[in-house]
């Protein structure tokens, strides 16, 4: 024992390094990819997965919409779905007034506590 640790008390760290890396080059460039993998993996759980989960669900949103509904556009109108049209949706916002929008700019459904 006493002659493996003064034998490598001699050798430089940086000659360990080296014979370790001539010894297993293919395990070295496992290793050199395990954080680019472990940063792509974070990358899609983080941000990309949660993205298309709300893309989902606004998609089910819209195709949801019908007559009566309180919805809220991208603009911040809020009103109630008086017409359906395909791709376009009559919204009364005030008694009287209505407008015709685009049925994707429709952000959410309001609650009934918000309109009042």
């Amino acid at each position: 024992m006493t002659m493996i640790s003064s034998l490598l008390a001699t050798l430089p760290v940086s000659a360990l390094v080296a014979q370790a890396e001539a010894a297993d080059p293919v395990g070295g460039a496992i290793q050199s990819f395990g954080p680019i993998i472990a940063i792509v993996a974070i990358f899609y759980f983080l941000l990309l997965r949660p993205q298309q989960k709300e893309a989902k669900e606004h998609q089910t949103l819209l195709a949801s919409l019908q007559k009566g509904d309180q919805v809220v556009t991208a603009s911040g109108m809020h009103g109630a779905v008086s017409e359906v049209q395909g791709e376009l949706l009559v919204l009364e916002v005030a008694p009287g007034v209505r407008i015709t929008v685009d049925r994707a700019s429709v952000k959410r459904r309001a609650n009934a506590a918000g309109q009042g």
